[in-house]
């Protein structure tokens, strides 16, 4: 299993999974729920400054989670994604262990999978990888 082309290609896939969840929660919040559910939200339970968070993660959702679908910057972009989501989970909270959802574990695994990409990069299908075998 130490086959790169095996490494690359559970790289890309989730890269995809993780991005596409980015981008969809992040539109979601622009036109599903709407900006003005997330900033109450954000607002009830004491998020600083709860429109300009909401905005600015909306739109890290979106454009980073585009990015590691790409695979551009993809290291710098799920790293940002990943402490966004510890930081609104640390204010959000409320989430109990094995219980009704929203529970731990799609957030542990969630968080777990943007650390794989943080560690392990983007892999060669992707722009970064593309980008790397060209300078060498």
């Amino acid at each position: 299993m130490h086959k790169p082309a095996i490494r690359d290609a559970m790289l890309f896939l989730v890269r995809i999974v993780v991005g596409v969840i980015c981008i969809i929660r992040g539109l979601d919040k622009l036109f599903f729920r709407g900006m003005d559910d997330t900033v109450g939200a954000y607002s009830a339970v004491a998020v600083p400054a709860p429109a300009i968070t909401g905005w600015t993660v909306m739109l890290l959702e979106i454009f980073f989670g585009a990015a590691v679908v790409v695979g551009i910057l993809t290291t710098f972009a799920a790293g940002v994604l990943f402490v966004v989501t510890a930081a609104l989970q640390y204010f959000l909270g409320g989430l109990d262990f094995l219980g009704e959802q929203p529970s731990y574990e799609s957030f542990l695994m969630f968080l777990t999978l943007l650390l794989v990409i943080v560690v392990f990069g983007a892999g060669r299908a992707s722009v970064d990888g593309v980008l790397s075998r060209a300078e060498s």
